[in-house]
């Protein structure tokens, strides 16, 4: 639900175990033109993107709105207060881990 939801393209449910979302660039031939387009799938069903003026949604505009959800800087954006937290996993966190097979 949270990649759906990041796209405003959930139905507000939470996706079953095993869900499975899909995002499939596309070449698009318009006459001399060749362009690409990014369409969504949720469990093989095409998923309406609500920002894009066209399904599948031309290229330009879905890396428009990325640019606009991805942070560009962590420690600004993400709201960050100690920086050591994005360089890997904590060590007291990793010694814990157990591995079970």
């Amino acid at each position: 639900m949270p990649l759906l939801q990041a796209f405003n393209a959930s139905d507000y449910k939470w996706s079953p175990y095993a869900s499975m979302v899909q995002l499939e660039l596309l070449e698009v031939n318009n006459g001399a033109n060749t362009d690409y387009a990014v369409r969504l799938l949720y469990h093989g069903q095409e998923r309406t993107i609500p920002y894009c003026s066209a399904s599948p949604c031309p290229l330009a505009e879905f890396s428009d709105y990325i640019k606009e959800i991805v942070p560009s800087d962590p420690k600004t954006d993400c709201k960050v207060t100690n920086p050591k937290i994005m360089n890997g996993p904590h060590p007291g966190r990793a010694r814990r881990a157990r591995i079970l097979f």
